[in-house]
């Protein structure tokens, strides 16, 4: 995602995170809480998925987020993922990250 925050910039990867929430879908009756670390996805990224979460309505069971990290559920991070892999153009994408595009673009 923090190849996001550059590309999009912090106001529109907020309002991006916030909209892919809101178009969820049902809330899931059980998801694993997962919590997603400042050190690998940087400060920026951090504060806007916990602004986002918030805007969005998103309550996490026993989040006892800290500063430097945020909880959110498996199916939240899986969907934002998706969506925002294939928000990306692929040239800004790193290697790894085109190959699982390409292989979710032709269904393998």
């Amino acid at each position: 995602m923090e190849g996001c925050h550059g590309y999009l910039g912090p106001v529109q990867l907020h309002q991006t995170v916030v909209d892919r929430l809101l178009t969820f879908g049902p809330e899931p009756v059980r998801s694993k809480r997962e919590n997603l670390s400042q050190q690998w996805l940087g400060p920026d990224v951090i504060s806007a998925l916990k602004s986002a979460q918030a805007e969005a309505g998103v309550k996490v069971p026993a989040a006892g987020d800290q500063p430097e990290s945020v909880s959110t559920l498996a199916c939240y991070s899986v969907h934002l993922a998706h969506k925002l892999l294939h928000l990306l153009p692929t040239k800004r994408l790193p290697r790894e990250l085109r190959d699982l595009r390409l292989e979710d673009d032709l269904g393998m």
